[in-house]
């Protein structure tokens, strides 16, 4: 989605990841210009992702994240945002195949979204990646939203995730969030050890997050810019 304004300027950052949370969003209220400006970024990227699922209002703008503990990942180029990752915590009641209900609080992948533009080129998989070395918690280990069949496809054909038991609540926690003996397929040897050895690690160290600074928000300069594949993901 491109944007009359250059959004790496906005961001503070050149780039072409970055993460927000209510914090950073809040460090400028007092510049009305740089609000309204990341307001039409996020609600504008978060009304797309709303029409892509079919919903009738969007998951994500700058507003509801305020005040939460939910951090948006957003992937930009120059003047266009590209994709978004929104990531909270959640108490869920999730039943079991017995009909037991078991209470868990479980960080969420609350919204996805990579413009159709510039889809099947990896930059959901970069996405997802950089959200998961920032939040340190294997793919196994978190709860789903209403996920979409394409992010049902994407979680399996990466991550080796794909059975679990419909709920009510509409949220998707898969079987082996309660295996402990649970390894994804894509993780490599390094991760598989230090996910054994730390629960709720997918031990990546590739990046390290400062969030709440806006002058430099947390990013990752590792991922490949627009127009260039990052291989075959």
């Amino acid at each position: 989605m491109e944007f009359e304004f250059d959004i790496h300027r906005l961001l503070g950052s050149d780039r072409v990841v970055s993460v927000w949370d209510s914090t950073s969003l809040a460090e400028r209220r007092n510049n009305p210009s740089w609000v309204a400006q990341m307001a039409k970024v996020i609600d504008t990227m978060g009304r797309q992702a709303a029409q892509a699922q079919g919903l009738p209002s969007p998951i994500t703008t700058r507003a509801k994240m305020l005040g939460t503990d939910q951090r948006l990942y957003m992937y930009a180029d120059q003047n266009k945002a590209i994709g978004i990752l929104k990531v909270g915590t959640k108490k869920l009641f999730i039943r079991n195949a017995a009909g037991a209900y078991k209470e868990i609080e479980p960080l969420c992948v609350l919204d996805f979204y990579v413009h159709e533009s510039h889809q099947r080129n990896g930059i959901g998989l970069i996405l997802f990646e950089v959200m998961l070395a920032s939040e340190k918690v294997p793919p196994h280990k978190f709860g789903y939203d209403r996920p979409s069949p394409k992010l049902l496809g994407f979680l399996n054909k990466h991550f080796g995730l794909s059975s679990f038991l419909p709920q009510a609540n509409s949220f998707v926690v898969f079987n082996a969030y309660f295996d402990p003996s649970f390894i994804s397929p894509n993780l490599t040897h390094k991760d598989q050890a230090d996910d054994q050895a730390q629960r709720g690690s997918c031990g990546s160290q590739r990046a390290t997050r400062t969030s709440g600074s806006f002058s430099t928000p947390w990013a990752t300069d590792e991922v490949a810019p627009v127009g260039k594949r990052p291989g075959p993901l």
